[in-house]
């Protein structure tokens, strides 16, 4: 059945199966406040899934940053090199630690990437929380260190 086409069923409701259909469907309709579910077109099933927008729109400055900690521990390191750091998770939690202190000392910014302490942070969180989704998802377990660190 192609777009503007109309597909015609026989269907014979009583006068309750029919008010029970109504009312079904006046009861989804009144659910919607999502404006991705507020669509005038054709129908896209996206309910229940993760809405990166709110991520991407919601925090682009801080993305940009994140991104530009990335950049600099791949220039200054290799890129994606620290998916394979030794003891990874404590280190990149370590660090994450290093860097909130230093703010409190040292000012907004780090000393050697002239970046925001915060934008390094945000990247070291990222890093344990990749790596942690990853080890859990590998059904391996997560030392006890780790589990109480937060």
């Amino acid at each position: 059945m192609s777009r503007g086409e109309q597909l015609e069923l026989d269907v014979w409701l009583t006068p309750e199966q029919l008010r029970s259909v109504r009312e079904e469907f006046a009861d989804r309709a009144a659910k919607r406040t999502d404006p991705f579910h507020d669509y005038q077109g054709g129908p896209k099933f996206d309910g229940g899934k993760t809405r990166m927008d709110l991520v991407l729109q919601g925090f682009p400055k801080a993305l940009m940053a994140v991104g530009d900690v990335a950049t600099f521990g791949a220039g200054k390191y290799a890129p994606h090199s620290w998916k394979t750091v030794p003891d990874a998770l404590n280190r990149y939690k370590a660090a994450q630690y290093r860097h909130e202190l230093a703010a409190h000392i040292e000012g907004d910014y780090d000393l050697e990437s002239g970046l925001l302490h915060a934008a390094h942070a945000a990247w070291n969180a990222l890093a344990t929380l990749e790596l942690l989704i990853e080890e859990l998802e590998a059904g391996k377990p997560v030392n006890e260190s780790e589990k109480n660190d937060g």
